[in-house]
């Protein structure tokens, strides 16, 4: 009797894409992609008041330049993730396994390495982009 349980919350805890209807599941993957944007928003909206606070008239807009850098580099890491799950995806929807395994530490393994580059890019290059802007 309980491995029948076992196997029902299994299956209700999982999310498979590949069978049933689209509609919820989509939800499911959309919901936490919305979240993380609005987190962004208020992210950004923190970095405002902080510097209206600050009394200086001219640092909103500096807010608003440093945005599209840090915009530029979300979307450069959103598209190379969203590469990763192509073939990701793919590989699950023909149940290889073993594919499905090595895309998936590929795109871990790329994504931290490139996540080092990028910030140690980052530290030395960002002063001057900024003042450029």
């Amino acid at each position: 009797m309980t491995s029948s349980i076992k196997t029902k919350r299994s299956k209700a805890n999982s999310l498979d894409l590949t069978e049933g209807g689209i509609f919820g599941k989509f939800l499911a993957y959309m919901l936490p992609l919305m979240l993380t944007n609005l987190l962004q928003v208020f992210y950004n909206a923190a970095d405002v008041m902080v510097v209206r606070l600050s009394g200086e008239p001219d640092a909103v807009g500096a807010v608003g330049t440093t945005t599209a850098f840090v915009n530029l580099i979300a979307g450069l890491f959103i598209g190379c993730s969203l590469g990763s799950e192509v073939v990701i995806a793919r590989a699950i929807g023909r149940r290889d396994k073993e594919e499905t395994e090595k895309s998936v530490h590929t795109a871990i393994l790329f994504g931290l390495i490139f996540g080092v580059f990028c910030g140690a890019l980052g530290f030395f290059v960002a002063k001057p982009v900024l003042a450029a802007m």
